[in-house]
Parts: C-alpha cells; sequence; structure tokens
C-alpha cells in the first residue's frame, strides 16, 4: 500500500508547487504512433521510409530493417545523413534515449531489433555521447547493459528525430533533498552507506527525511535520469557531492530494477546498479553491498 502525503509541512508544499509547474515531457505526439513516408527512387518505383514514435516524448525512432553494423564514427555519419523524405533531422539517439525505451520489467525494446533468436551479444546498439576514455557506450537492446567499447567496434545503429532528452534541472530542495526540476523526482542528497539490496529496499521504504516519508528505491530508469553520460563522474557533484568513494574511486548504487528471470539459471534474479564513475549499468547479486539513494516520484 502506497504511502499517503500530508499536505501540511512548507516544504512539501513548496516541492508541489514546483513540480506542478515543471512538466517537460510531451504525453502525446500529436498523430500516428507510427508512420512511412514515401521516397520516390530511381526507375519509378516508391520505397517506405518506417519510423516509430514514442507517445511520450514524441521522438520518432527509425524502423527500416536490416539494421546496418557500424563502428561508432561511421554509426554517426548514418544517422546524420540519414533522409526520410519528410524534412526530419535524424542523429544517434543518447544513453538515457535508448534506457528510456527498454522495458525492465519485461527485459526488451518494444520494437524487435534483431531477428528472432539471435544471441544477446548481437543485439548492442551505438549511443551518443561524449567519449569516455576514448570509448563510446553502446546499449544492449535485449538485457538491458550499458557498457563503453572501442569506436571501432561493430554494433548496429538505431537513428531518432526529436528534440534532445538528456537534461537535468537540479535544485538544492533543503539540506537533505536535491529536487529535479525536468522530471519532478525528489533526491536524498547523502547515501546512508553501502548494503544488500533488500536492506536498500527497506530502508527507503522506511525513510523519513526533511518531512517526507515516500521514499522509494529508484528504478533504473529513474535514477538514470540524473546521470550524464559521457562525463566522469556521470553525476553533478555539485549536488550530489558522496560520489567519491575515495580519490579515484566512484561509488556504486543500487536501483529498484531485477533482472528478468527467465535470462538466468538460478530462480532468484540478481538486481541491476548503475556506476557513478562512467554512467555504465550492469546488475549483480543482491547479497552484494552497494549504495543507496532513495527518491520520491511525483506520481507518489
Amino acid at each position: 500500500m502506497s504511502k499517503k502525503l500530508k499536505e501540511v509541512d512548507p516544504l512539501r508544499r513548496l516541492y508541489r508547487a514546483i513540480i506542478s509547474a515543471s512538466i517537460l515531457l510531451a504525453t502525446g505526439c500529436g498523430g500516428d504512433s507510427s508512420g512511412n513516408v514515401e521516397q520516390p527512387i530511381p526507375g519509378g518505383e516508391v520505397s517506405y521510409f518506417a519510423y516509430e514514435v514514442d507517445p511520450l516524448t514524441s521522438l520518432r525512432w527509425e524502423m527500416n530493417f536490416p539494421r546496418p553494423k557500424l563502428s561508432w564514427p561511421a554509426a554517426y555519419s548514418y544517422c546524420s545523413n540519414l533522409d526520410s523524405g519528410d524534412g526530419a533531422v535524424w542523429r544517434m539517439p543518447t544513453p538515457k534515449e535508448l534506457i528510456s525505451f527498454f522495458d525492465y520489467k519485461a527485459e526488451g525494446f518494444p520494437f524487435t531489433l534483431i531477428p528472432s533468436g539471435a544471441p544477446y551479444y548481437e543485439s548492442e546498439v551505438w549511443a551518443y555521447s561524449s567519449p569516455i576514455n576514448d570509448n563510446y557506450y553502446a546499449f544492449n537492446s535485449s538485457l538491458g547493459y550499458l557498457y563503453t567499447y572501442m569506436s571501432n567496434s561493430s554494433f548496429l545503429t538505431i537513428c531518432v528525430s526529436g528534440d534532445n532528452q538528456q537534461r537535468e534541472n537540479l535544485l538544492n530542495l533543503s539540506e537533505n533533498t536535491v529536487l529535479d526540476q525536468s522530471t519532478g523526482i525528489l533526491w536524498q542528497k547523502r547515501t546512508p552507506g553501502a548494503m544488500t539490496w533488500t536492506d536498500a529496499m527497506a530502508y527507503c521504504d522506511q525513510l523519513n527525511l526533511s518531512g517526507f516519508t515516500e521514499w522509494h528505491l529508484p528504478s533504473v530508469g529513474e535514477l538514470y535520469t540524473i546521470i550524464t553520460p559521457g562525463a566522469s563522474p556521470a553525476i553533478d557533484t555539485d549536488f550530489f557531492e558522496d560520489t567519491f568513494l575515495g580519490p579515484t574511486y566512484y561509488r556504486i548504487f543500487w536501483t529498484s530494477s531485477e533482472t528478468y528471470p527467465s535470462s538466468l539459471p538460478a530462480p532468484t534474479p540478481d538486481s541491476w546498479y548503475i556506476r557513478h564513475e562512467d554512467g555504465t549499468i550492469s546488475n549483480g547479486p543482491k547479497d552484494a553491498s552497494r549504495y543507496v539513494r532513495c527518491a520520491i516520484s511525483p506520481s507518489e
């Protein structure tokens, strides 16, 4: 049962006022969720440029097959020069955009990037960001991993058209909380320390901080909204100064997202975590000790 809000605290009223005035994401695309743009080609024939529209962000995702496997520079050039015949400007998607379109509960994209039955390692998709140690991000569209690779690696390419969704607008709401005005998510400013996944879930559920009690352990998608891919550390340390574990080490934070059980030999799924050093995403056993940052979503 969800915990009820108490609308009496001035800080809580400020939080509600800010998020009510800070709705950034579009709620509809204003048209069909898919489409085909006719393209005349030599010989008088007509081909079609296919795409899908994300109704939440209005981003158009290119849906032409077969998908090319390219190096990162070639993928960048491919998307930059893509012509859908309707004047749209195409680009590579950012890691945040790929992650936002991935269902970590069902493990997969809402559309097929690879042939059915293909091994998961054939489903890496290049993402756009600044390089990390001369490497670039690629997202595993079958399982949900995000790692960095050498630019001459050969991965799938998908293109997107629309405004870049990668932005944060952080505000110190109180001494102990940070509000991202772009999403309306309220964040615990300082981690309580490292603990197992089960303890992290319980800690956030029981947390009472700055008069708020609706805390939860964030999902992969939620926690990644305050990550800045291509930066190191991959989070704004002006607001989250406890990201550092030591002079050259950064903390790794749990998410509430569990791995899809069917992909594992064991009956108990592992859980996903995010490295704040470089913004990569991986998973591991729940009994490992990792750090915690609780969150409150606008709907809570």
